[in-house]
Parts: structure tokens; sequence; C-alpha cells
């Protein structure tokens, strides 16, 4: 009788030290650090513009990728979706030698006029590198978003995250050969980490 009490006490124990730990890191799983103006919501933010990538490291394929993942998750926040052909187009006839924005080069309300949009998202990328080892190659990416208010200019939400990520391949020239598929690990962390720091969107 004591034996089976004592089994039931300890399967209670451990239920009890299962929810402890998963509520644990549950609570562990934070948001990265990242800079938002109080009251975001009073800022009536619905359409965003997200400008071309600013790349420092020379990696035109990762700074496109990387632009159309974030412009595909302000749609699933409630960001009504802007092609980014269209932004694009309208930027060239204003700013024809200005390829990679900055807030200097193109400032939010010279930006925001020409688009019609309530904010514009810059986007760096600050480092993009890979290293192959055999068969494998680590890839790390490092880059920093900001959204600035184009009626006042006030910066509304920054934040910076960096990823990195393994791959594999048994013909090794494959893996320097694809780019997309090398970085798409570490892309998609980034969009994911990033976008959490920034409120859903008013709806579509």
């Amino acid at each position: 009788m004591s034996t089976s009490f004592s089994r039931k006490r300890t399967g209670v124990i451990a239920g009890i030290w299962v929810i402890f730990i998963f509520l644990n890191i549950v609570g562990c799983a934070k948001k990265i650090p990242h800079t938002l103006v109080p009251a975001y919501g009073e800022k009536q933010v619905r359409l965003i513009a997200v400008l071309p990538v600013t790349d420092r490291t020379n990696h035109p394929e990762v700074g496109k990728i990387l632009r159309q993942e974030i412009a595909e998750a302000l749609y699933f926040k409630q960001y009504p979706k802007i092609p980014l052909s269209i932004i694009d187009e309208k930027l060239a006839i204003f700013y024809p030698g200005v390829k990679e924005p900055t807030v200097q080069t193109m400032p939010p309300r010279d930006a925001g006029a020409i688009l019609g949009v309530d904010a514009v998202m810059y986007i760096r990328i600050e480092e993009c590198n890979s290293r192959f080892v055999y068969l494998y190659a680590k890839s790390y990416l490092n880059a920093s978003f900001e959204l600035y208010d184009v009626r006042s200019g006030e910066l509304l939400w920054r934040t910076r995250y960096t990823a990195t990520g393994r791959d594999f391949n048994i013909v090794p020239e494959w893996l320097k050969m694809d780019a997309v598929a090398l970085y798409s690990e570490v892309i998609d962390e980034v969009v994911k980490k990033v976008m959490d720091t920034l409120p859903d969107g008013p709806g579509l």
C-alpha cells in the first residue's frame, strides 16, 4: 500500500517538475532587444513601405530575399501588402542615383511623400558571410531594422539581430553555388525574431 502511494507521489512530483521546466523554457523565450515608441498603436501606422536594403557586405541576393520576407511578414501581421516593384519604380523617379537608401540619403518624410505611406522601413545588412569546411557550410547574418513615421520623421521602432546556420551537402561545390539555400535558414530566423518585436497592424 505504502509502495503504491510512494509511486503515485513520485509521479506527481515528476509531473510538477515537467510543468515547471516547460514554463521556465517558455518564460525564457523573450523577445530580442528592441526599441519601440510608447503608444505605438496611437500612431495609426497602417501602410509600411519596405525600402531597398542597404548592404555593406556585397550580398545582393541575400538582401533581396530578406526584403521580400520582411514584406511578407508584415502582411501576416495585418499590414497591407505594398508591391516592392512599385516602391522601387516610384523612388527611382525622384532618387535615380540612390539604390540603397538610408535615413540621410532618403529622409523618411521625403520617401513617405513619394510613396503615400504611413511609415518606411530601412534595412541594413551589417555582416554576411559564410565559411566552408569540407561538406559543411556555416553562414552568418547580422542585420538592423528601423521604422520611421513619415509625418513627423520620428523613429517608431528599431532592432537588430544576428543569426548563424549550418548546411550540409555531399557535393561541396554545390554549397558554394547555391547562395539562396545557404542563407535561407539564417534569413528565416532573422525575420522571425525581428518581426516578433513589431506590434501587429490595424488590419487589412
